[in-house]
């Protein structure tokens, strides 16, 4: 059990470092190194009440009670806290209220000390956290929607079965060593891993179909893949041209019709006028006579 579960750290720091070293952006992969500004330390943060409280309890209790996990504890100081007399609980919200203005006055005074380029350095550091808590609540919600378990390559399989010590020793010399011994195995042992790696593979098109359906039905699309999602009907519209083409027939058709009623009104008029000048010559010859 304790090979499985330092395999399984193994396995999780050798994702983080793969996510760190190849997934970050470039110009933000020094601030993971990179210490805080060089002029002087920013003030630290004040804890909140709840924290300090569960905090200060949390050591009392697993004093007291070594079986006790760090867990349980938090539970038992949240419980406690819960309990407590309001009184002692707005007292210790004002203080830390207190606390937490004085921290905004020093925070202003740190940051009126430093150059353009170090609150450009720092403006970065805190857009990376903000990037990096964003993508750990997202990975947080579906992992509480139930999704499926992400793909492991045959590599991944390999560390999480080998039987590498990994007490005490650097990540990055572990990853190394298992790269090696990698590259060494036989080739009819590493198809074993590629197999199994098809064998997950299948597992997962399987239970994503079976979760993506699940989420459909209670309107979660956002969280699945977009080419899972349901299609909408693209309404098809004429290009450009033949819009134009067609707008301009119907003017034209429109004055060629207009002009025809024009060209058939003046030829009225003037047959009515002849009439009315043949009918004038007739009276006057018959007055006449």
């Amino acid at each position: 059990m304790a090979v499985t579960r330092a395999s399984g750290l193994l396995e999780l720091a050798l994702r983080q470092h793969v996510s760190l070293c190849w997934r970050c952006p470039s110009q933000l992969r020094h601030l993971v190194v990179s210490s805080r500004c060089n002029t002087q330390t920013p003030p630290k943060r004040p804890v909140g009440a709840f924290l300090e409280f569960a905090h200060s309890q949390t050591v009392e209790i697993l004093r007291n009670n070594p079986d006790v996990s760090r867990r349980e504890s938090l539970k038992i100081a949240s419980q406690k806290w819960h309990q407590l007399d309001p009184q002692e609980k707005d007292e210790r919200t004002r203080v830390v209220r207190e606390r937490y203005k004085e921290y905004q006055r020093q925070y202003q005074l740190y940051l009126q000390s430093l150059t353009t380029e170090e609150r450009d350095r720092l403006d970065e550091q805190r857009q990376f956290r903000r990037k990096r808590l964003a993508k750990m609540r997202k990975k947080r919600e579906l992992k509480n929607l139930g999704k499926p378990k992400s793909i492991r390559n045959a590599f991944l399989l390999f560390v999480k079965s080998s039987r590498l010590e990994t007490r005490g020793a650097n990540p990055t010399t572990v990853i190394q060593r298992l790269v090696e011994n990698w590259k060494a195995l036989p080739k009819d042992e590493k198809e074993i891993y590629y197999e199994d790696a098809r064998l997950d593979r299948e597992r997962y098109e399987s239970e994503m179909k079976a979760w993506e359906d699940k989420m459909k039905d209670i309107g979660r699309e956002d969280v699945i893949r977009i080419k899972s999602r349901t299609k909408k009907q693209k309404v098809t519209k004429a290009p450009a041209r033949k819009v134009k083409k067609a707008k301009t027939k119907a003017k034209t058709k429109a004055n060629s019709k207009a002009g025809t009623k024009a060209k058939t009104k003046t030829k009225d008029t003037k047959a009515t006028k002849t009439r009315s000048k043949s009918a004038k010559t007739d009276t006057k010859s018959t007055q006449t006579d």
